[in-house]
């Protein structure tokens, strides 16, 4: 069987939407399926890519989400792909009209359930999801839901399970807003949170090639001269910066299931709409300490929010439950149903 993967990828929307389907690539391949990819542009096709997808076509004109439907129907024939995997919050139902009509069956990132759903497969691997939205979304007869953290894709450097986490003294602060426009959080954490810790606490700031702020960071930076911040960009091994820190201020996107996975005690700031919902689960869930939307929330509750998740009794709860939560056996959950589904229609 063949799986063609549209995602949407960029310093504007990051690129946690490609990462996952990077991963649960890798994890078909594994499994002696092959892959092809369509949507994000050939710069972010690492040599690591081409080991994993057959092919890889950029589509970086979207005129409408029909036609869209269509080049990726064209696609998918001219490759012989029999199943989809969508990760792109632009699909809506008119896009999945046109893929349903042609009988094409697909798997569906999805975190809306006020639209009609076509697909075979839903998954959204946030804490707290509405299983009963999602059945009453689900209009394919047929399909199925993937739903909670049980479900969360993560790289292979995460899926060892980690040992429980010793909290002790605050040693280490990583601060990360992913891969893409950081929309100017690392510098107003530079601003808000460096006063708040004490002088024997190293900050590590943590950012992507595709920040358009990285110049204004490392400018900020240079003007401070505080010898225990810390500034990389893509260093090439995230999980044992998690794994040696004591906190993690984050975005509220796919790193957190990262953090979660090795008990690393959350802040979460929210810099994108979508991460709302999800940052407020992961605050109910005991994982993290939420302090709101960066736009609109004051230096005061910030400095208050990080107050309170750098307390040893608060980081050894968040640590704790996260590990309950999250543990590292997500892709081969979501990998096996849909290899499974795929199957079925395949008549294989």
């Amino acid at each position: 069987m063949k799986f063609l993967f549209r995602c949407n990828a960029g310093p504007t929307v990051g690129f946690g939407h490609l990462m996952r389907c990077r991963v649960l690539a890798q994890a078909l391949v594994c499994k002696g399926y092959t892959a092809a990819m369509f949507g994000p542009a050939l710069s972010y096709c690492s040599e690591s890519d081409r080991a994993i997808f057959s092919s890889w076509r950029e589509s970086s004109d979207w005129s409408s989400a029909a036609d869209d439907a269509r080049q990726l129907l064209l696609f998918a024939r001219s490759c012989s792909a029999n199943f989809m995997v969508l990760d792109d919050y632009r699909i809506n139902e008119n896009y999945q009209q046109v893929l349903y009509e042609a009988g094409m069956h697909w798997l569906q990132f999805e975190s809306s359930t006020s639209r009609p759903i076509l697909a075979d497969i839903v998954l959204n691997s946030s804490p707290n999801v509405d299983q009963e939205a999602y059945a009453r979304a689900l209009h394919n007869p047929k399909g199925i839901a993937m739903l909670g953290p049980q479900y969360s894709i993560l790289r292979p450097e995460f899926r060892r399970p980690a040992p429980a986490r010793r909290i002790d003294a605050l040693k280490q602060v990583l601060v990360m807003f992913g891969a893409g426009d950081d929309r100017g959080a690392i510098s107003r954490m530079l601003e808000v949170l460096i006063p708040v810790t004490s002088l024997g606490v190293r900050v590590m700031m943590v950012s992507g090639q595709h920040n358009p702020n990285n110049p204004l960071i490392v400018k900020r930076l240079a003007a401070m001269s505080n010898h225990r911040i810390s500034f990389v960009i893509d260093p090439p091994d995230i999980a044992s910066l998690m794994h040696s820190s004591d906190l993690a201020v984050l975005a509220g996107g796919t790193a957190t299931f990262e953090a979660a996975a090795c008990g690393l005690p959350m802040m979460i700031v929210a810099i994108a709409d979508n991460q709302w919902s999800q940052a407020e689960a992961w605050a109910e869930n005991g994982v993290a300490v939420y302090a709101g939307p960066l736009e609109a929330i004051d230096n005061a509750r910030l400095k208050a929010a990080f107050i309170e998740a750098s307390k040893v009794s608060s980081r050894r709860s968040m640590s704790i439950r996260a590990q309950e939560i999250v543990d590292a056996c997500g892709v081969d959950r979501v990998e096996d149903g849909m290899t499974v589904v795929a199957a079925s229609y395949a008549g294989g």
